[in-house]
């Protein structure tokens, strides 16, 4: 089977007609005609329905629609194959191609991005959202270069680079539902509620077991695949979703609260490629400086402790206090109108700050915002 005909195939599948794709590939129809007819041979099975002497629409057959996908598949690796070996040996430019799940972790990547921009502003990224069994599947496949994953990945299939960030797993839900007073979900909390799960959820992932149920006898109203079309859903009462912090922007005058499972559950991040990969110079200098960047890099800590950030305030009227980040629980007391005492606890994880910084907001109402910085010791 020869790549050119399966780019003619592919037009005929975009045109639903022999004539139109004919004349979009500059060939007399009688000719792509007879190329069909003998890949239909070739392979032992019909992948077109032709349409009949009123209608020329042509319709793919159930083998057709599964040879549409995977000759789309060949010609975009052999594409990408081409232009690697095109390339020039003393300019890297090209293209990265990276899998993710739905992850505040993709900032890092998006970090090593931004170093290497400005020395090689020839290399361009394609992002590929998808739960693990996608980013996986297109790995395999040599459609991707890299794959940000949760949990352990196959180290008999992958190479893999540990990145130094957990996503906090805690529910989603309005901020008026009587569960958002809680500074943490417990099991017992959500047995009974209407939940939003990933579509990747099964008995033995780690958020089951933390469940302490079956994945069947929970009330799953809605099994999603992007957190920002359920954080919809939550937000319309249908529910609560359970899924990573830092998403869902929840700040402000959201109407969405985050808070922290108890006891707290962790998804660990991890960069795979395939074994034996060879990668293009782009795909290589991406690598090698993420890897550099982990070394180097002091930006990127765990913090399970509690802080007292004392402030001397001036305001007589009701105040709120909320962190930037809403993974960190924030309580507040006042001890006079001109003194304020605040606890910050962070016993759930990560705590992606630059320099150890945390920043926190006092919203005074129909005024202003004051923000404040405190370093941790």
């Amino acid at each position: 089977m020869e790549i050119r005909v399966l780019q003619y195939f592919l037009a005929i599948a975009r045109e639903q007609s022999i004539v139109r794709a004919a004349e979009s590939l500059h060939l007399s129809q009688p000719t792509l005609s007879t190329q069909i007819k003998n890949m239909e041979e070739e392979l032992g099975k019909q992948l077109l329905i032709r349409g009949t002497k009123g209608s020329r629409k042509v319709t793919l057959t159930e083998e057709g629609m599964i040879l549409r996908k995977r000759a789309e598949e060949i010609l975009d690796l052999v594409k990408k194959t081409e232009n690697e070996i095109l390339l020039s040996d003393s300019v890297i430019v090209g293209d990265v191609y990276i899998g993710a799940g739905e992850t505040d972790g993709i900032r890092l990547l998006a970090k090593t991005a931004g170093k290497l921009r400005r020395d090689y502003p020839g290399i361009h990224y394609h992002i590929s959202s998808g739960n693990v069994s996608f980013v996986t599947e297109h790995l395999d496949k040599g459609l991707l270069d890299f794959g940000l994953v949760f949990g352990n990945p196959d180290l008999k299939k992958y190479e893999t680079l540990k990145l130094p960030m957990k996503d906090i797993w805690g529910v989603l839900m309005r901020r008026d539902d009587p569960l958002a007073g809680k500074r943490a979900i417990s099991p017992e909390d959500l047995w009974d509620k209407p939940l939003l799960l990933s579509q990747e959820q099964s008995d033995g992932g780690p958020l089951i077991q933390w469940m302490q149920k079956k994945l069947s006898s929970l009330n799953i109203t809605v099994a999603y695949n992007l957190l920002f079309n359920a954080s919809l859903f939550v937000e319309e009462g249908l529910g609560y979703a359970v899924s990573f912090d830092r998403i869902i922007n929840t700040s402000g005058d959201s109407n969405l609260v985050f808070r922290p499972l108890t006891p707290p559950l962790e998804a660990e991040m991890s960069l795979i490629w395939k074994k034996y990969q060879v990668f293009s110079k782009p795909a290589e200098k991406f690598l090698q400086t993420l890897q550099e960047s982990l070394k180097e890099d002091k930006d990127w800590y765990y913090v399970k402790k509690k802080y007292k950030l004392k402030v001397n305030f001036s305001y007589n009227l009701p105040f709120f206090i909320q962190p930037i980040f809403p993974s960190y629980s924030i309580s507040a007391h006042t001890h006079s109108r001109i003194h304020l005492v605040i606890d910050i606890h962070n016993d759930y994880g990560f705590l992606p700050y630059y320099k150890m910084s945390l920043c926190i907001q006092i919203l005074i109402p129909h005024r202003y915002t004051l923000f404040l910085r405190t370093l941790f010791p």
